[in-house]
This record gives structure tokens, sequence and C-alpha cells, in this order.
């Protein structure tokens, strides 16, 4: 479940108990929902209600490219594009509107998009700091990363490149130099990261992640292992609104339900677990 997924040629509806019980799906957050990548014919019956309900500030974080061609790009204001350009999903409104990456500031903010690297790599020059903290968290980037690892020493980003799936093996031969590489926020970003080298990582190290730590980890779908082999957790840290946003632990949480308050709630109107597919897909 993730930006591989069909969103373009799959049609979805909503799960048992939110599609037949009236106060579940009265708690969902009408919203919210409109970052759900499973959401699009959700988000078109919506909209034709209620128009005025479609927000762009949360459409432009969508991973439904489907969803993506209901923004009208000359509404959207120039903040909310230096936003947009970073998602991958948008790459090809960012190759036609590409007149528009016009500062550096623009630059650093398309060195977290995955899709844009050939972009990137031809304008290496441009990205300041905050560029290449975007950039050592970005998936694809890895090669760009070795190749300026003098960068990573020079910024001090050896915790935020935790966050990057493809640099697990970088980092686990430097932890092999320097077993203090990583500090209590890097460990905490660790715990963000879907590679599951990273969470075998964790279960090497696992008196390395605090409560902050364990509040991420019950959202990475990837760790719902370890978390099961760690329920108490959940009850230690009250974590079931961190949990609700896990679409891999669907099944625990409809278990848990009657622990989630407000916040979870708005974390579960997100997740796309809610939806499933529809008997016979939108043929192309």
């Amino acid at each position: 479940m993730g930006d591989q997924e069909d969103y373009q040629n799959n049609e979805y509806q909503l799960i048992y108990p939110f599609s037949d019980n009236e106060d579940f799906f009265n708690e969902l957050n009408k919203e919210l929902i409109q970052i759900n990548p499973r959401a699009y014919s959700f988000i078109e019956a919506l909209i034709e209600k209620y128009p005025n309900l479609l927000n762009y500030e949360i459409l432009i974080f969508n991973a439904n490219p489907k969803i993506l061609s209901l923004i009208d790009l000359n509404n959207l204001s120039d903040d909310l594009f230096s936003i947009l350009i970073s998602n991958p999903n948008a790459i090809d409104l960012v190759r036609e509107n590409i007149d528009k990456i016009n500062q550096d500031e623009l630059w650093d903010e398309l060195a977290r998009n995955r899709n844009a690297i050939d972009l990137i790599s031809e304008n290496i020059n441009k990205l300041s700091e905050e560029g290449w903290n975007n950039l050592v968290k970005n998936s694809e980037a890895i090669d760009l990363i070795k190749e300026n690892i003098n960068k990573l020493y020079e910024y001090n980003l050896w915790n935020i490149l935790a966050r990057n799936p493809n640099a697990i093996n970088l980092i686990r031969e430097n932890l092999l130099i320097n077993p203090n590489l990583l500090t209590q926020r890097g460990w905490n970003y660790l715990a963000l990261n879907q590679n599951p080298d990273a969470i075998n990582l964790i279960r090497e190290n696992f008196n390395r992640l605090d409560r902050e730590g364990w509040e991420i980890l019950v959202k990475n779908p990837n760790a719902v292992e370890l978390i099961r082999e760690n329920i108490y957790k959940l009850y230690e840290y009250n974590l079931y609104n961190n949990l609700a946003s896990n679409h891999n632990a669907i099944d625990l949480i409809i278990e848990n339900l009657d622990k989630l308050d407000e916040e979870g709630w708005e974390n579960l109107s997100q997740n796309p677990a809610i939806f499933e597919l529809c008997g016979n897909p939108i043929l192309k």
C-alpha cells in the first residue's frame, strides 16, 4: 500500500464498519480525508456537493496523481507551489512548469522530490544547507550523497540521513567506525525509516528508542511485527492515536477503536486501509 499502487485505474470504497455505521462515518474528517490517496471517488462526490470543502493546502500532499489533477495551478499560491514541487507524484506538473522554479529556495524544495534527481543533479550548485537537509532524506539521491559525502560532515547531516531508506548500509558502515554517529534524534529518525533493514537495526539497538521514538515507530507500516512483539508499549505510552495512522495495523486499530480520541479519528481518516478495492477496477 503505497505510491506504487495503481491509483489511476482502481476505484475504492469505504470498508466496514465505516461504510455501514453512520456514527463512524460522521467521525471521519472530511477535509483531512483529502490527503488519502484512495479517496478520489469520495472526494469527487464530496466536492460536487460541498465545493468549498476542496482544500489545496491538503490536496498538494496527496500521493494519487488523479487527485492532484483536481488542482488548478492558476489558483495555486506561490507558497503552495513551493510545497507541491516536492511531491514525487506531481513531477509532470513540475516539468510542465519548470520556469516557475526560478529561486534557490525552490531548488531546495525540489531536492525532496525523488522523481527529480536528474533536475537536481544538473543544478546541485544551487542547493543551500537547507537543500542538502532535504536531499539527504531523498531515497533516490543516495548516489549523489555518496559523491558529496563531505556535505554530511560539513552540515552535520548523519542524524537526518537516518530517515533515508536507501542509506542504511552507509549508516551501518559508519556506525562500526563511530558507534555514537547517531544521537537520540538520529535513532528516533531511524524509527521513521520503512526499510526493513532499518527496523532490524532498531531491533539490534532496542534500548536506543525513547518515548518519542516509540510514538514515531508505531506509525511505521513495516514495524508492525516489532510493535506486536512489544505490545505493552501501546499501553505504557498510550500510543493508540499514533497507531491509527498505520495502514498495516488496521486490525489492531479496529480492536481498539474505543481508545481513540478526536486526534486518533483524524489520523484514521487519513489511513488508506479504511478503504478497500471495489470489485471492478476502472478500465484504461
